[in-house]
């Protein structure tokens, strides 16, 4: 950080909502609370890793779509393969939930994970 920088301008380059937050601060207003930073940090997060095609982030609405999509409650479309595609080559799918552990919904949405077995 250069001299007379602060903490909150090399945060707003990192979040830009965050200018406000910074200006706020810089003018003598009162410290920002928990809830104004969740606020600008959640409009941030949903901006860059929201439901656009680019992420690798399953957000609710996403995983509505895939639990649609392996049900067949969203019929096979143009529109809609490469959703499609994706779903199944990412290799989700339901099953029952797990027997130990209590669960309101009649199947669970299972995703593989990579592991590497060294011996």
């Amino acid at each position: 950080m250069a001299t007379g920088q602060s903490l909150f301008s090399s945060f707003t380059d990192l979040i830009p909502d965050a200018a406000g937050v910074a200006s706020a601060m810089s003018a003598g207003a009162s410290r920002p609370t928990t809830e104004d930073m969740y606020k600008t940090f959640q409009a941030w997060a949903l901006r860059n890793y929201g439901d656009s095609g680019k992420t690798k982030t399953v957000t609710r609405r996403k995983y509505g779509r895939i639990i649609q999509v392996l049900t067949g409650e969203e019929s096979p479309t143009t529109d809609n393969s490469k959703f499609r595609f994706w779903v199944k080559g990412k290799g989700f799918r339901l099953g029952p939930p797990p027997v130990d552990e209590p669960c309101l919904a009649d199947h669970v949405l299972y995703v593989p994970t990579k592991s590497s077995v060294s011996r």
